[in-house]
């Protein structure tokens, strides 16, 4: 059986028109207007605009091409312009809701958001902020939290030259240390990097980095792989650099 590609969407809605939030609140889903090609399963942003000016839903499309709405929300209709004549409505289910200043416009146009007009695919580089900052909610591990912050500066690398070298993938301790900051459940001092993650010390506790000690004594990549027979990443992580 072909498996049907998913495709994510942002549409915009307006409070001042429905009230949108209370809607999903109540009714954890909400027969939207149709108005580009969503099939089922495909996966819809909402950005709320007013005063809100953020993303603040991620739904599911459960169906779509729906002749008339089914869900009665008369009552979060403001405006009275939701009166199920759109003509062609698809129906969301509330999977997320995203609560804080990083959904925000300001923050999103950092990284290619633009205020919709209308319904538009969701750009590759708003998609990968969305995902990040999903990773940077959970708190790991300082050690565990270092070998994400630097496997996460490789992949930045990668994406920005994909024909880049080893010598691209060493970054500056500092940089690494920073961002381990925000995924980890506690403080990330300097021997996190230095000493217990970094292979090239006697007293290291996992083979996590390796340093530049021909150049820069304060760079660190990632272990290569097979590198070490052991402790080069966390457990349960399959990725590694080759």
């Amino acid at each position: 059986m072909k498996q049907t590609k998913v495709t994510e969407w942002i549409i915009s809605g307006n409070p001042e028109q429905y009230n949108v939030v209370d809607a999903f609140h109540n009714l954890h889903r909400v027969d939207w207007a149709q108005k580009a090609n969503m099939t089922a399963g495909d996966i819809v942003y909402i950005y709320v605009s007013g005063n809100v000016k953020a993303i603040k839903f991620k739904c599911r499309v459960n169906k779509a091409d729906l002749d008339e709405s089914d869900i009665d929300d008369r009552e979060y209709d403001l405006s009275g312009q939701f009166d199920g004549t759109a003509g062609r409505y698809m129906e969301l289910e509330l999977l997320e809701e995203y609560v804080g200043d990083e959904y925000s416009r300001e923050e999103l146009m950092k990284h290619g958001f633009r205020s919709p007009q209308g319904p538009i695919r969701m750009p590759e580089s708003v998609k990968q902020y969305l995902e990040s900052i999903s990773v940077f909610e959970h708190r790991y591990p300082v050690n565990t939290a270092v070998w994400i912050a630097t496997a996460l500066l490789s992949a930045e690398s990668f994406d920005s030259n994909p024909v880049c070298s080893k010598k691209d993938m060493y970054f500056k301790q500092t940089a690494i240390i920073q961002r381990a900051q925000k995924l980890a459940e506690s403080s990330v001092a300097n021997a996190r990097c230095s000493q217990w993650c970094c292979a090239d010390n006697d007293n290291s506790s996992n083979n996590y980095l390796r340093g530049d000690s021909e150049e820069n004594s304060s760079l660190r990549r990632l272990s290569l792989l097979d590198e070490f027979p052991e402790k080069t990443h966390p457990e349960g992580s399959t990725w590694r650099m080759s």
